[in-house]
């Protein structure tokens, strides 16, 4: 895991006053790294990295010519090391970036062409940020450092409406209004001042490419094979996730059966469904299971919680594994393999090219409503929310949009939904192994009919076919997908979730992020104080308002 950071001048003149601004950002950089970080000085430009050390692969290179660096690891191979070797040679770094499977960005840096250049995989899963002030761009793999350079100041409301009702931003947006996020595959050059931008995968023809089923099954195992091998390395023993469902438990799987000795942690409430098939499986694989229970599965990021398990030392089992702050996590399946978000009404909409009816179903679905009791002008940023909606359709071209939906989803909800957790990296210094993510895995999937992949029918076929094992034991299906049959145990967390009211300490805390947020938050501070008063006083389950409300401030 790595953070990357740095400005860069626009002008053709490294006019005084530019310099002592890059002069600022080094400043800012070394003063919260220390010793920790790898900067990079040159002719109107600061460029850094810091890497925690997760993969035990250093990835940053820094000689008179040029300076490298990397967050993540684009699996070009299982090191990666060599992998930023084979970026910095490559004669097209577009056609070098499709070797690769894994989640990572890249940042280099050539002295005597002052040619500075940034790259994010295939997802845009570990993005880089972006914004031009005063003839310099900022750029940062979180957006928090550019926050702290002072370039991110200004809140946007249609960003942050998106996160609080979505969990994601769309398109390249973000919280801030002047600050950009890179889109998936997006490659961004700097050259003697000049920008351009391009894409080195191009996902449009992906998503018309055709195979027969056979085909398709075959080289989805052989894809997802590959992309875990060069994930494993040289480990013996590997840490992960497992849950109820089944992404986790295909991991799990197929390490086990490459040898490896695995540790896997549940993150759960007592008694519920997710725990009981979880413990099902391992019994029944006999894979080794450390259970820690929680109050509230959604408070934090399991990202977030992983990191706090591994630095509180409670499990010395953690000792023997080959890379113990790496972890395989089953991000991805169920969204782009599983296709959960894919409803019968939607694929109904898509079929009749109607995008409007489509975007109010996805509305519906994801309950992304604006409150009019807490935010203000609320008509007119949910009819903004829908414009953007639409909007994210056009990067899709002509493809027929029960094609496009499915990019949708990849570009924008699995996009965001793992950059936001990475912008705490710093903080829990942990990095993920996520295969299911892989753009070649899921290349596999986009080749066949919509129809047949939707409702997890294409991932069960996969798994009977491939990895029988993973369905001895109960699972978590989705309603309305492809069902478990076999007899269950436990609670729906789900449910359980839904009937929970939010303790006082959250709502306590909700409010003081509120009342001390930016004024340009469109927040309405009267109603939510009178809303966390009834909830208070049990008069009124304001749990869903507050809940918005939080999210807004997250930033």
């Amino acid at each position: 895991m790595s953070v990357l950071a740095g400005a860069i001048n626009l002008n053709r003149e490294l006019r005084t006053d530019i310099q002592q601004r890059l002069d600022e950002v080094e400043a800012a950089i070394r003063h919260s790294w220390g010793e920790g970080g790898n900067v990079l000085l040159g002719a109107g430009v600061v460029a850094a990295s810091r890497d925690f050390g997760a993969f035990e692969q250093p990835a940053a290179w820094q000689d008179t010519a040029q300076f490298a660096a990397l967050t993540g690891h684009p699996l070009i191979s299982s090191n990666r090391t060599d992998d930023l070797k084979q970026l910095l040679d490559a004669d097209d770094l577009h056609l070098t970036l499709q070797q690769s499977d894994g989640a990572f960005c890249f940042l280099h840096y050539l002295h005597q062409e002052q040619k500075l250049t940034l790259a994010t995989d295939a997802l845009g899963l570990r993005p880089f940020y972006y914004t031009i002030v005063d003839e310099i761009l900022y750029f940062s793999s979180q957006l928090k450092w550019l926050h702290r350079l002072g370039v991110a100041n200004k809140a946007d409301p249609q960003g942050l409406i998106e996160f609080s009702t979505l969990g994601f931003f769309l398109l390249d947006n973000t919280p801030y209004d002047n600050v950009k996020c890179a889109r998936p595959a997006e490659v961004l050059v700097i050259e003697k001042g000049r920008l351009s931008r391009s894409r080195w995968l191009d996902w449009q023809s992906i998503a018309t490419q055709t195979l027969a089923e056979e085909e398709a099954l075959n080289l989805l195992t052989e894809r997802f094979q590959t992309v875990c091998a060069k994930y494993a390395a040289d480990d013996t023993h590997s840490l992960t996730l497992l849950s109820g469902g089944l992404d986790s438990r295909v991991i799990n799987q197929e390490l086990s059966r490459k040898g490896l000795s695995v540790l896997a942690l549940n993150f759960s409430v007592q008694e519920t469904q997710d725990l009981a098939c979880a413990k099902a499986f391992a019994q029944e694989q006999r894979i080794p299971l450390e259970v820690v229970q929680v109050a509230d599965t959604q408070a934090i990021t399991v990202e977030q919680r992983l990191g706090t398990y591994r630095r509180s030392g409670k499990n010395e089992a953690l000792d023997a594994i080959s890379r113990p702050r790496l972890c395989w996590s089953g991000n991805g399946g169920s969204v782009g393999i599983g296709w959960v978000y894919y409803s019968e009404a939607i694929y109904r909409a898509a079929k009749n090219e109607d995008v409007e009816r489509l975007v109010d179903l996805y509305i519906e679905q994801q309950s992304a409503y604006v409150s009019k009791r807490m935010i203000k002008n609320a008509n007119e940023l949910q009819q903004a929310l829908k414009r953007n909606l639409v909007k994210s359709f056009d990067e899709c071209g002509d493809l027929p949009l029960e094609k496009a939906f499915q990019l949708f989803l990849l570009f924008n909800d699995q996009h965001h939904h793992l950059a936001v957790p990475y912008e705490d990296i710093d903080e829990y210094q942990m990095d993920f192994c996520v295969p299911l993510l892989s753009w070649k895995v899921l290349a596999c999937v986009l080749s066949q009919p919509v129809e047949k992949v939707r409702g997890h029918q294409f991932y069960m076929k996969w798994l009977q076919r491939s990895y029988p094992e993973v369905l001895n034991t109960p699972w978590q299906a989705y309603p309305g997908h492809v069902p478990c049959h076999l007899p269950m145990q436990g609670q729906d967390q789900w449910q359980m979730a839904a009937n929970k009211r939010l303790a006082r300490g959250q709502v306590v805390k909700a409010w003081r992020e509120a009342f001390g947020a930016r004024a340009e938050q469109p927040i309405k501070m009267g109603a939510f104080t009178l809303s966390c008063s009834l909830h208070l006083l049990g008069l009124w389950n304001a749990g869903s308002h507050i809940g918005l409300v939080d999210r807004m401030t997250r930033w």
